[in-house]
């Protein structure tokens, strides 16, 4: 009987300090949910923060202080590595306060959620595709932001993720000797994504194919654009080191 009454006092005792802690958020006013909230931000206490500008986000949605309430609450999120979460609070927040002072903050926060969920290239890459499309609209709506920099770096990186995918499914049909599968994919890293690491490696690959398949016309359009657009990568490099050298003839041999 002892250990139940105790028991029993327990959790009584629980069930009151929860009803304590709830009637004590519910009963804050706007003012104080959003000094709590801060508080607990600015000590890293990620989980309370997200609770109190929660809170003062329902109760006073038009209070002075809410945008930068409601970008901390994103940033409480991508903190916790919560990023969709995070992703969807910024993305809320850059749309409805399109004029404010913190909407390149908003979509930067937006840009940088969806760079964090991007997955390795063998993955499926629609975050990645989210990650470009929220960093070019920072970019195109606030140009000289001071976030705009990081941005087009994030866009730099996951375009050659995405170039990746694509010449790593080549790779994987030319070590299979499927070569006509593998031009479609080194093709298309070559005539989409021009800027990124991969593009030279495909031309290599390219190269490699129409020599196994004695195309000499390809082989030599292939080697020219390699030499010419990417003269110091090292696919370029690789391929002087086959004794390949660049037509200065003009006649198409070399």
């Amino acid at each position: 009987m002892g250990l139940g009454f105790a028991l029993a006092s327990s959790a009584g005792i629980g069930l009151t300090g929860c009803a304590g802690h709830q009637a004590t958020l519910y009963q804050l006013n706007a003012d104080q949910l959003l000094e709590r909230g801060l508080a607990a931000y600015d000590a890293h206490k990620w989980s309370k923060a997200i609770e109190y500008l929660s809170r003062l986000a329902v109760v006073a949605p038009t209070h002075p202080r809410i945008a930068e309430a409601r970008f901390k609450l994103g940033q409480a999120h991508y903190e916790k590595h919560e990023y969709i979460t995070a992703a969807s609070e910024f993305s809320r927040l850059a749309n409805e306060m399109s004029q404010d002072s913190m909407a390149d903050d908003a979509w930067f926060g937006v840009c940088r959620s969806y760079n964090a969920l991007s997955p390795n290239p063998q993955l499926d890459q629609t975050y990645t595709n989210d990650a470009i499309q929220n960093c070019q609209t920072l970019i195109q709506i606030f140009p000289n932001s001071p976030y705009a920099d990081s941005a087009k770096k994030i866009v730099r990186t996951m375009t050659d993720k995405l170039a990746s995918k694509v010449y790593e499914g080549g790779d994987w049909y030319y070590r299979r000797k499927a070569l006509d599968s593998a031009i479609i994919y080194f093709e298309a890293v070559v005539n989409k994504y021009p800027d990124t690491p991969a593009a030279p490696k495909s031309l290599l690959r390219l190269y490699q194919i129409y020599q196994r398949l004695s195309y000499k016309e390809e082989m030599t359009s292939t080697r020219d654009q390699l030499f010419k657009d990417y003269p110091d990568s090292d696919a370029a490099k690789q391929l002087r080191a086959m004794g390949v050298v660049a037509d200065t003839t003009g006649t198409g041999t070399g």
